[in-house]
């Protein structure tokens, strides 16, 4: 398992839970973060859906459809891409 992979799988649970405790400022620096990563590789994948769920979260309802698009047209794995088909369509409501 590589280390954004696993990154990921521990912030899907710690970053929902962060917030609600009011540590906005460690999203923060984790959205930022990721965003350095995808300045240095615009196609990883896994700091998109990453950046897609927390700007889900943030509310920044263009940037997380941005996002997710932009993963969508990158991921090979049907099942994947059907899950950001999913949050495309809840965003677009």
């Amino acid at each position: 398992m590589n280390f954004l992979m696993a990154l990921l799988i521990v912030l899907t649970s710690v970053v929902p839970a962060r917030a609600a405790a009011g540590q906005a400022e460690d999203i923060d620096k984790v959205q930022a973060a990721f965003e350095e990563v995808l300045s240095q590789d615009p196609r990883n994948r896994d700091a998109l859906f990453m950046l897609g769920l927390i700007y889900e979260k943030k509310r920044r309802t263009p940037d997380a459809l941005r996002v997710w698009k932009q993963y969508r047209s990158i991921e090979t794995d049907a099942e994947k891409r059907g899950i950001a088909e999913k949050h495309i369509h809840q965003l677009s409501q």
